[in-house]
């Protein structure tokens, strides 16, 4: 039996343990942050792969993520919350 490559494994939240989106930033049933995934910047923004990018997409997701991962937002959380928060605001 071949071993599908293409295929994405399943994950699961790491504090509700609900279903995740690939590349999700945050989980849609608890909203809190996980740990790093996405491979390349196409899938950290959620953006098509092409070379003719819309500038403003990014633009407006660059800044909603920047608000929403910025590490003063996860002051008061636990350490591993932090530090995901501090690798994807580096990310961006």
């Amino acid at each position: 039996m071949a071993i599908d490559t293409q295929t994405p494994a399943a994950v699961s939240c790491w504090a509700c343990h609900a279903p995740l989106v690939p590349n999700e930033h945050f989980c849609a049933a608890c909203r809190k942050v996980q740990p790093a995934t996405a491979t390349d910047f196409f899938s950290f923004f959620g953006l098509p792969r092409k070379l003719n990018l819309d500038v403003a997409a990014l633009e407006r997701e660059f800044y909603r993520l920047s608000r929403k991962l910025h590490p003063d937002v996860y002051a008061r959380a636990s350490a591993q919350e932090q530090q995901w928060s501090l690798e994807k605001s580096s990310q961006l």
